[in-house]
């Protein structure tokens, strides 16, 4: 998914923001960029396509909305980006909650407290706040740009695992230093 994003905005930007050109450079590197997703996919996947239509589509519409989000983001200039994030929410919301009376039936959840914390949690600060530090790299370097963000998505994450992976076989505990001796 976050492959392609960069190539839907490179492609859609230019339709719909005055300040993004449409070049030849950016239609080979379009060009290419889809011709390596294709290999990454790999042709067996896509002799199979007619098997796995949804999914397709999912994987296609994630981006393209992620992609339109960016270019309305940026042509609306009047909003401070809490408020689009906000309204992004409420749009998920909006969608999402009756999807999840059709298919989980949630009133017969019992959650614990632990998994509402969890839940709070990542709605503020992995989701609310995130969305509005996105909303602000959008309006300071572009829709394409920050269209790059989401590549940057699986460094952090190695990154993060990486660091747990030594937590983990205590080669590192907080509050130690790696010499053995307590710290503040």
């Amino acid at each position: 998914m976050f492959g392609t994003m960069p190539i839907l905005t490179v492609v859609l930007a230019p339709l719909f923001l005055d300040e993004e050109t449409f070049t030849p450079r950016r239609l080979a590197g379009g060009v290419a960029g889809l011709a390596g997703i294709i290999l990454l996919i790999g042709p067996s996947v896509l002799a199979n396509a007619s098997d796995q239509g949804l999914g397709i589509a999912i994987t296609f519409l994630a981006p393209l909305s992620h992609t339109m989000g960016a270019i309305y983001a940026r042509r609306l200039t009047n909003l401070l980006p809490p408020a689009m994030a906000t309204g992004q929410m409420i749009f998920g919301a909006v969608i999402l909650v009756p999807l999840a009376f059709v298919a989980e039936s949630p009133l017969s959840l019992n959650p614990s407290m632990g998994a509402i914390g969890a839940m709070l949690v990542a709605g503020v600060f992995c989701t609310a706040i995130a969305m509005s530090l996105y909303f602000v790299i959008v309006r300071r370097i572009g829709a394409t740009r920050s269209s790059l963000v989401p590549l940057f998505f699986p460094v952090v994450a190695v990154v993060l695992g990486a660091g747990r992976a030594v937590a983990a076989r205590g080669l590192y505990r907080p509050g130690v230093d790696p010499g053995g001796r307590a710290c503040c």
